[in-house]
C-alpha cells in the first residue's frame, strides 16, 4: 500500500500498535527513511519507507522508562514545522542574495507521528510511505 497526501487516513487500517522497533535507517542522499517493526502478536510484520523525506525528528530520552514498541501512529500536525522551514529557507535565500527565488511547494508532503511505549516520539514530513507487510 502506498500512502500519499491524498489518503493519509489509510493509516488508520495499519495497526501498528505493540509492534516493535528493529530500526530506523534514514538514508540523506535518497532522502528516504525505513522502518522495519516486527509484531508479537499481529500475523505481519511491517516495513515502512518514507520518500522524499523533508523533516524527521526523534526523541530518545525514556520519559516512560525503557521501551520500543509503538503505542500508535497518527497525522501529524505540520503547521509550526512548515512555518520554521519555510522561514529558514527565506533566511537562506536572502543569504544566497536569491530572494526572488519561489518557496518550496509543501502541499503535497504530510507528517506523521509515531508513539513509542517510552514516550518518545518520532515525526517525519514525507511526500508517500510504502507501507509493505511480511
Amino acid at each position: 500500500m502506498i500512502i500519499s497526501y491524498k489518503n493519509l487516513h489509510e493509516i488508520e487500517k495499519v495497526n501498528l500498535h505493540d509492534a516493535y522497533i528493529e530500526n530506523v535507517i534514514y538514508n540523506h542522499a535518497d532522502k528516504k527513511i525505513n522502518i522495519k517493526l516486527e509484531s508479537e502478536w499481529e500475523k505481519n510484520d511491517y516495513d515502512l519507507d518514507f520518500h522524499k523525506v523533508l523533516y524527521y525528528e526523534m526523541t530518545c530520552c525514556d520519559f516512560w522508562g525503557s521501551g520500543y514498541n509503538v503505542i500508535c501512529w497518527s497525522k501529524l500536525d505540520t503547521t509550526e514545522i512548515f512555518d520554521k522551514l519555510l522561514r529558514l529557507e527565506i533566511v537562506e535565500n536572502s543569504r544566497s542574495k536569491g530572494a526572488n527565488q519561489e518557496q518550496t511547494d509543501l502541499s503535497e508532503f504530510f507528517g506523521i507521528e509515531i508513539l513509542i511505549n517510552s514516550g518518545d516520539r518520532l515525526k517525519i514530513i514525507c511526500k508517500s510511505i510504502n507501507v509493505n507487510k511480511f
